[in-house]
């Protein structure tokens, strides 16, 4: 049974993404089918084998094709569920841009370095299961070895910043698997007329509200204020602005930045201090929005206007 553990790894991962990125999963016990009947088929040919530090070794020539492959198994099940979490993990980093104007706590990063890291050392093992199992270039240990000590890394890596890791859906449900942008909007009644009156709102609330100076703005926050769903604000700023609620409030924020850096009375304040004055809560986020949206890096552009 012990033997089985490993793949337990990977659907435990999977659905631990699920849940960090609020993606529903049905039938979740079938995630755990492969782990379930790898030590039962081993009851059944118990009198076959023999288990020597974990590696199965058959007493006759029966099931020889199981026990020179059965080792792919343990490399092959985590990687397929690599992938899957990657894409998981890839549509909720498009949502949040939907939802939130500040993304530095919530982005998930560091998960996105560690998938990226999972996935080159797994196809980096298999060829080493190849090498020691069919060509016998080393000890077949050596490779199961290493697939335990990054089971050992990996729950270390994922507890820690699981653990460290902010309450994402707190204050706001982010919307389970959406269909395509057209699909999403086909139904939504809104209109041009109303897509007129709804900005002309939210041009208002922006100019004289100033809204996008608060640091944890977000789109539940606003349509609220505007009068609308979150969805249909996600409608009208991605068909009628051409942007995400992320890009549309950091935008502004930029905006404002460089209102600060052009009068004098703030020559003595930090790029930090201009930024968090604007609503921006991370630095890193911040120089990010500003390359993205000028160019060039905000420390640049300061020394462009003097």
């Amino acid at each position: 049974m012990l033997s089985a553990f490993p793949l337990l790894s990977g659907p435990v991962f999977f659905l631990y993404v699920a849940s960090l990125t609020n993606t529903s999963v049905r039938v979740k016990w079938l995630h755990f089918i492969p782990f379930l009947i790898f030590p039962a088929f081993i009851f059944l040919i118990k009198s076959d084998v023999t288990i020597d530090n974990g590696f199965l070794i058959s007493k006759s020539d029966s099931y020889q094709l199981f026990y020179h492959y059965y080792g792919y198994l343990f490399a092959a099940l985590p990687l397929t569920y690599i992938l899957w979490s990657y894409k998981l993990l890839s549509s909720y980093r498009i949502r949040i841009h939907d939802k939130y104007s500040n993304l530095a706590k919530i982005n998930l990063r560091w998960l996105k370095i560690w998938l990226q890291s999972a996935l080159v050392f797994f196809i980096i093992s298999f060829p080493c299961i190849y090498f020691a199992t069919n060509l016998e270039l080393f000890d077949r240990a050596i490779s199961f070895k290493l697939i335990a000590i990054f089971n050992t890394v990996y729950i270390f890596i994922v507890g820690y910043f699981g653990f460290k890791q902010t309450t994402i859906f707190s204050d706001i449900q982010i919307e389970k698997e959406a269909n395509k942008k057209s699909e999403k909007y086909t139904n939504s009644g809104l209109t041009e007329e109303l897509a007129d009156v709804y900005r002309r709102r939210l041009e208002v609330l922006m100019e004289n509200e100033r809204l996008y100076l608060e640091a944890n703005l977000n789109a539940k926050d606003l349509s609220i204020r505007i009068g609308i769903s979150t969805n249909t604000l996600s409608q009208l700023l991605n068909q009628y602005e051409g942007k995400r609620f992320y890009q549309y409030i950091n935008d502004l924020r930029i905006e404002a930045v460089i209102g600060l850096m052009k009068n004098s009375l703030n020559d003595n304040i930090s790029m930090e201090g201009l930024a968090y004055e604007s609503g921006f809560n991370s630095r890193s986020t911040f120089v990010k929005a500003f390359k993205s949206k000028k160019g060039i890096c905000p420390s640049e552009f300061r020394r462009s206007l003097t």
